[in-house]
């Protein structure tokens, strides 16, 4: 006797469960033509935001962590940061010393690579922040030259004369 009542309440519960599911029914929605279930509900549309890429506008959906980054900040100019951590190996330049643009001021060795840290511009360099062998993090102050800043379209005028000029 108590198995069949058991039996009862269990597949009483099995209607009551049946009925439920009955009711939280998925939506159906049209597709092309077809109609198909829809396994979850459709959120709200969320809000996108516009990320200009290459003259280009994308709508896409930024994340928190996106949003709470730490923003980039150009160095000011005559300075010159290391890119990625690693060892001086040598220093090419000495205090008071003058250097064009792309003249090598030292090496830095990071992953068992020789990083040649070049000058960014025309000048004379008036601050030395580092030793060979020195071990740097990223982002490291090693150089401050002083200079002007030129355009690269402007054309830089020579101020000596020569024999051909009438005065």
């Amino acid at each position: 006797m108590a198995r069949k009542e058991a039996e009862k309440k269990i597949a009483e519960e099995k209607k009551v469960v049946e009925k439920e599911v009955k009711e939280k029914k998925p939506k159906r929605s049209w597709i092309r033509g077809r109609s198909s279930k829809k396994v979850k509900e459709v959120e709200p549309q969320q809000h996108y935001e516009s990320l200009p890429f290459e003259g280009l506008a994308y709508k896409t959906h930024l994340t928190d962590k996106y949003r709470n980054r730490t923003k980039y900040n150009p160095h000011e100019f005559g300075t010159v940061y290391s890119m990625i951590p690693g060892t001086i190996k040598s220093i090419a330049v000495k205090l008071e010393q003058e250097v064009k643009k792309g003249e090598l001021l030292c090496i830095l060795d990071a992953m068992k690579m020789n990083n040649e840290i070049l000058s960014p511009c025309d000048g004379l360099v008036t601050e030395i922040h580092v030793k060979p062998n020195q071990i740097l993090a990223k982002d490291v102050l090693l150089f401050k030259i002083v200079g002007e800043m030129l355009n690269e379209d402007e054309d830089v005028e020579d101020d000596s004369s020569s024999e051909n000029d009438v005065f």
